[in-house]
């Protein structure tokens, strides 16, 4: 099953999934190393006040770009705001990107999934 995901990410337009809520940062920043963009305390607190007015089922999510050395775009929207559930919906476009930066979106997203991801 995870492989036929991988397998659609070489041709899909964008990929949407969903990524734990506590792992938005860690996400951010190393979306924005695939990229090749500096992300920095000015983006996180955009993106973090952005996010805080999302709701998915209501269709409202945030969009953000990073221009590097390539340009991903990407939107976030929390999932059931009301429910509490804890988690973010993530929408990243994957035009203009090679098989092996693709590959590196589909992973990151994978990881976080898991549990909160934790620095060393």
């Amino acid at each position: 099953m995870l492989s036929e995901w991988y397998a659609e990410l070489r041709t899909a337009p964008e990929v949407t999934t969903w990524i734990v809520e506590g792992n938005v940062g860690a996400f951010l920043r190393h979306l924005a190393n695939v990229a090749e963009y500096t992300f920095d305390d000015d983006d996180a607190t955009t993106i973090r006040h952005g996010l805080s007015a999302t709701d998915d089922e209501a269709g409202v999510w945030y969009d953000y770009s990073f221009h590097g050395e390539r340009r991903i775009d990407f939107a976030l929207a929390r999932c059931s705001p009301n429910a509490g559930s804890g988690l973010v919906m993530v929408k990243v476009t994957l035009a203009g990107l090679d098989d092996f930066e693709r590959g590196q979106v589909g992973q990151l997203l994978t990881v976080m999934q898991g549990e909160m991801v934790r620095p060393i």
